[in-house]
């Protein structure tokens, strides 16, 4: 036997070898910590399933409502079914690129938001405060601080009267103070103008048009914020959709349940079956899920506060819910809605979905007696989530109709004072007041700047 092939046989054992310790430190392991060889097999083989942070970043990144506006007194949302949505975004999100990147400067304004907003241009409603953190990797994908930015709910883009391709950025948080860009260039694709008057002419019905509270002036009379946006103009029903929301039907298959919620680990936790939930747990972890379709997690063990990044806690949190969406039908979206730091290190964030882009409002007590505000709610630090809950809904359609949806007249039928309504937001959407609510119809959600939020549900036509 030569030489050489003698050296290739030695390499190849040892290789071998190297596998086979591998496997074993694997097996061992596995048995170790409740799990068995088959499961670190296959983790092996098949690879986990990677989520990058461009992904995270693409589909948290949008805007709650995006709303066109004359510089008169109409308004309108563009869904993103809209074939102007896709442009007015992506001029959105390359202005506030540049803005992180401190290569267009910001300045503070002295004008009010209410009249930022009723200026022609177009208005991004984030729908929560985003840090700049969050902002700077959301646009870059990294911590630039190349200069000091506001925390930002709302981003008014204003094109030049005589030069559409360049625009001016306000930038709008909850601190009132309003600031303003450097002109900021950009090749429109469409101009604002043609925008519109496709919009007004518009035959098919497809863009509802609403005023501001404060282009009608009761913006004061109210003690409303100025740019709440409800209808006034005709027709006066607008067509919605009702649903059904349901337990997801995969989460009733205890194979597609596990491996959802617990991943390539489930062979790891140990089941517990009581009269309406199912308990899995391994170690510091504990999972429940009810018959109703609510979900909770808990971590029992130590809290990372030396991370102390928002983004790592975000990302974290997106990869849970993007594991366990796979239990529900694809009906609805799934949103980042809020944002909130918990304390050093640790963030609690709030998730709602959307139906045909419209809010479903969740506020009902959850399993453990805590008011549940959001249909998912995530804490989570930088290396791990540490708690979760999750109200699991399928959304099935159940027919269309039209409703009135006019806030004067919901109102008065409701018996409320409307000059006494200190609104801050007014939406269209759907509203759980219960894991029982089976049936969704469309309804005014009403947040209040003093008070309780109001929902009432639309008026429907004669024979609906």
């Amino acid at each position: 036997m030569s030489r050489l092939l003698k050296e290739r046989l030695k390499t190849i054992c040892i290789i071998l070898l190297g596998i086979l310790g591998i496997l074993q430190v694997g097996i061992l392991w596995s048995y170790q910590n409740q799990g068995t060889p088959t499961s670190f097999l296959l983790r092996l083989f098949r690879g986990s399933t990677q989520i990058s942070a461009t992904e995270a970043r693409d589909k948290l990144f949008i805007p709650d409502r995006l709303i066109l506006t004359s510089g008169g007194k109409s308004h309108w949302i563009i869904g993103k079914e809209s074939s102007f949505y896709a442009e007015l975004w992506d001029e959105a999100k390359q202005g506030l690129g540049m803005i992180v990147s401190g290569s267009v400067k910001l300045r503070e304004s002295g004008e009010e938001w209410g009249d930022v907003a009723e200026k022609r241009g177009f208005i991004i409603d984030f729908g929560y405060e985003v840090s700049p953190e969050l902002l700077e990797w959301f646009v870059s994908g990294t911590n630039l601080r190349k200069q000091e930015l506001p925390a930002v709910r709302k981003v008014m883009v204003k094109p030049d009267i005589l030069d559409e391709n360049s625009s001016t950025f306000y930038l709008y948080g909850t601190s009132d103070k309003v600031y303003v860009s450097e002109p900021i260039s950009h090749e429109r694709k469409t101009g604002l103008d043609k925008i519109m008057e496709n919009i007004e002419n518009d035959k098919e019905q497809k863009y509802r048009d609403y005023s501001t509270l404060r282009s009608t002036k009761n913006d004061k009379v109210m003690g409303a914020a100025p740019d709440v946006l409800f209808v006034s103009a005709a027709p006066a029903y607008w067509p919605y959709s009702g649903y059904e929301c349901n337990p997801p039907v995969k989460a009733g298959t205890r194979e597609e349940l596990l491996s959802a919620v617990l991943g390539a680990e489930k062979d790891r936790y140990n089941m517990n079956k009581y009269s309406d939930n199912m308990e899995f747990t391994y170690g510091d972890n504990i999972y429940r899920y009810y018959s109703d379709g609510y979900l909770s997690y808990s971590y029992l063990g130590s809290i990372d506060t030396s991370g102390n990044i928002e983004t790592d806690s975000l990302l974290n949190a997106y990869k849970f819910v993007a594991r366990v969406r796979k239990l529900l039908e694809p009906t609805a979206d799934i949103v980042l809605a809020s944002v909130e730091k918990v304390q050093p290190g640790v963030y609690r964030f709030g998730f709602d979905y959307r139906l045909e882009g419209m809010t479903v409002q969740v506020d009902m007590y959850d399993k453990e007696g805590q008011r549940l505000t959001h249909a998912i709610v995530i804490q989570a630090d930088s290396k791990r989530v540490l708690k979760c809950s999750w109200l699991l809904k399928d959304f099935i359609e159940n027919g269309k109709g039209e409703y009135n949806d006019r806030l004067t007249d919901v109102s008065n039928r409701a018996g409320l004072i409307y000059e006494e309504l200190k609104l801050r937001d007014l939406r269209s959407g759907y509203f759980i007041n219960s894991s029982s609510d089976h049936i969704l119809k469309p309804m005014l959600l009403m947040d209040m700047k003093v008070g309780l939020p109001i929902r009432k549900e639309m008026l429907p036509k004669e024979g609906d």
